[in-house]
């Protein structure tokens, strides 16, 4: 990884991925915040997003959250992903009980783009989210040739990622999924303050939302200068 994680910064539509490039994002995410921690934004406006960048700012690369792996598998038809998405993820809420959750995932992720360069999802309040638990996850991602994990909370309205993993267990996710080729993201109501730990956990990626909306608040609007920040407050804290 680099001496400064990226930073994600997660939007909705076009006039926010515009802003946060401007604010200093590394990596455009879009979702729909309001539909919960992976929301998936209509198809018009992923591929208004995904135009935007690729004529304004072709080296900001994009990912995009799909929704949970439950509500994909029981869908008649799969989103479609335009040109110029580079990772694709979905969460695995409501899969804590099921027992052939990895060959739902992989038949989902066929159906959608076997080809594409997926980010497993580990949630860390696993039980709030009823979701496999994080070194469940991994081993998946692993096993699975994905590009990356992703750590967040699937519960946007308690505490953050440090409030439900503890320092240790998060440096040993991080280092045992980078030691096998996986991208690092962590996630999860992050905050200023929460930074110098964040950061000592050596993540690829530093990704958020909330931190950077009007009032902390994820479904209100993104706004330049708090990226500006956040951006700053990881230089400063590297």
């Amino acid at each position: 990884m680099t001496s400064r994680p990226r930073l994600l910064v997660s939007v909705r539509n076009a006039v926010e991925a515009l802003a946060a490039m401007r604010g200093g994002a590394d990596i455009i995410d879009v979702k729909e915040p309001s539909a919960g921690s992976l929301g998936r934004a209509s198809a018009e406006a992923i591929a208004e997003i995904v135009d935007a960048l690729t004529h304004t700012a072709p080296h900001i690369a994009c990912s995009v959250a799909l929704g949970e792996l439950i509500e994909l598998s029981n869908a008649a038809t799969m989103p479609s992903i335009p040109a110029g998405v580079q990772w694709l993820k979905m969460g695995l809420s409501g899969c804590g009980g099921q027992r052939d959750w990895r060959r739902m995932w992989m038949s989902v992720r066929e159906r959608i783009c076997p080809a594409a360069a997926w980010i497993a999802v580990a949630y860390v309040d696993a039980t709030a989210a009823d979701a496999p638990p994080i070194r469940e996850v991994l081993a998946a991602a692993i096993e699975t040739r994905c590009a990356g994990l992703l750590l967040d909370t699937f519960t946007k309205t308690g505490g953050t990622l440090l409030d439900a993993v503890t320092t240790t267990d998060l440096v040993d996710v991080v280092q045992k999924a980078q030691a096998a080729g996986l991208l690092v993201a962590l996630a999860g109501r992050l905050r200023l303050s929460d930074l110098p730990a964040v950061l000592a956990a050596r993540p690829d990626v530093v990704a958020v939302r909330s931190a950077v909306c009007r009032d902390q608040n994820r479904t209100a609007v993104m706004e330049e200068s708090l990226v500006k920040a956040f951006r700053q407050a990881m230089i400063d804290a590297a």
